[in-house]
């Protein structure tokens, strides 16, 4: 069921439910009024009852109760004289039990025959008399039936109109969201640059189509960065291969020396290593990328993984400065993960700056690992920091030296997975200085 007929049965029912309520308390409330009205008016009556009976009590004959004395209120008058067996008589009399003490009492209530009635024993002459005042209220009735049929009709009316307008007014604030189900279902993979409208966007409507709006942008993102990371892939797989296929074709043109055949064959020894350093480094960027946690994580300390990185390389051309702190800084994650990371950074800062020193620094900040890379590198250019951590992604001015663009991309992934971060600032022809911040253990 669409949500405008959800909403259009949801209001009926609820407005027909309030109407029913209302009504029915505004009838009950009315009834009870009548009754209450009604009873303090036969009071009154019984009051000249009372009077008219001690005037002339021969007026008032047991049999006279079956004639109604007014016709508007269908009253009934009677003095029931009362003996020791009072109450039976009244309760032929009335046709109910009588349950009122037969002695000398205030005015009292009762209903008998579907009517109000109002008696009171007197005493006269020594006997005791019942006077009784049995009628029915048709005004009331009349009025309540009136106010009944009322209030049926004009909430049906009222629940017909409010549902009328309802279904108005939802299928009109509804309408927009329609409008934007249109437009998206015609966004697909070559369309990512359409974008849903927003006309008000503090509404519903308006926060759902900026949500759907961000995730279309966050798509096209990623589906331009694999569009990217496909071209690259295949260039850089590309490049080897013709090479290989390139030798070979020129060794089968003609015999050739041993001396060519060898050369031949360690050029294609080379182009296939390539190949093959390229294949593992993707499959380690896929693997990484594919996981989102680190599956049976170890505790190690950083300090001690930051030590195995600058051990990797001869002395002179990584320099380490470590402020001590009071306590180790422990880690959970991988530390072989960890090794390979900074590793990579430390060998593009050696492979940009032609092999000039690299510096590591690291400190402790707010329970954080601050780990420091310093290279005096070609550096990267400013419009291209933003991408230089896309896999298979190189700097322009990188593209003199070996390399595939699959460090950096692996880098921040390892990073991301030990719960830090990574920030890049570079200075083009100047070097680059990489910070990682990693959370400290806490015990």
């Amino acid at each position: 069921m669409k949500i405008r007929n959800r909403l259009s049965w949801l209001v009926s029912l609820t407005a027909a439910g309030i109407f029913l309520l209302y009504g029915w308390s505004i009838y009950e409330l009315d009834s009870k009024f009548y009754y209450e009205e009604f009873y303090k008016r036969l009071e009154e009556r019984m009051v000249m009852v009372e009077t008219e009976y001690k005037a002339d009590p021969h007026e008032f004959e047991n049999d006279d109760w079956n004639d109604p004395l007014d016709a508007y209120y269908e009253d009934k008058e009677l003095a029931v004289v009362l003996d020791e067996d009072g109450s039976q008589l009244l309760k032929e009399i009335l046709n109910q039990e009588w349950k009122y003490p037969l002695t000398e009492i205030e005015t009292f209530r009762f209903e008998a025959d579907q009517k109000q009635g109002v008696g009171k024993i007197i005493t006269d002459n020594g006997e005791k008399v019942a006077l009784l005042v049995l009628a029915s209220d048709k005004d009331g009735d009349e009025k309540l039936n009136f106010l009944k049929r009322s209030l049926f009709l004009e909430g049906t009316i009222a629940v017909f109109l409010l549902v009328l307008v309802m279904r108005f007014e939802i299928s009109r604030l509804l309408m927009p969201l329609e409008n934007k189900i249109k437009r998206a279902s015609i966004i697909s993979a070559d369309r990512l640059n359409l974008r849903l409208q927003v006309k008000n966007p503090e509404d519903e409507i308006g926060k759902v189509a900026l949500a759907f709006n961000k995730m279309l942008d966050r798509l096209e993102t990623a589906f331009e960065a694999q569009k990217q990371f496909v071209r690259n892939a295949s260039h850089e797989i590309k490049n080897p291969l013709t090479a290989i296929k390139g030798e070979i074709e020129i060794l089968l043109q003609k015999e050739r020396s041993l001396k060519e055949y060898k050369a031949a064959l360690s050029i294609i020894s080379a182009e296939a290593d390539r190949l093959e350093i390229l294949t593992h480094q993707l499959l380690d960027l896929e693997k990484v990328n594919a996981i989102d946690e680190i599956n049976d994580p170890e505790i190690f300390s950083l300090e001690q993984t930051i030590l195995e990185v600058v051990e990797k390389f001869p002395p002179q051309l990584v320099k380490l400065s470590l402020v001590e702190a009071e306590n180790s800084c422990f880690v959970k994650g991988k530390s072989n993960l960890l090794l390979m990371a900074l590793s990579n950074l430390v060998e593009n800062g050696l492979k940009y700056s032609n092999n000039i020193q690299v510096e590591i620094r690291f400190n402790m900040i707010h329970q954080q690992g601050i780990i420091t890379i310093i290279d005096q590198g070609i550096g990267i250019p400013t419009d291209e920091i933003k991408k230089i951590f896309q896999p298979l992604y190189r700097a322009s001015n990188a593209l003199f030296a070996k390399g595939h663009g699959i460090g950096l991309s692996l880098t921040k992934k390892i990073i991301e997975l030990h719960g830090g971060t990574i920030n890049l600032d570079s200075i083009e022809g100047r070097g680059t200085i990489v910070t990682i911040t990693i959370p400290r253990l806490e015990f």
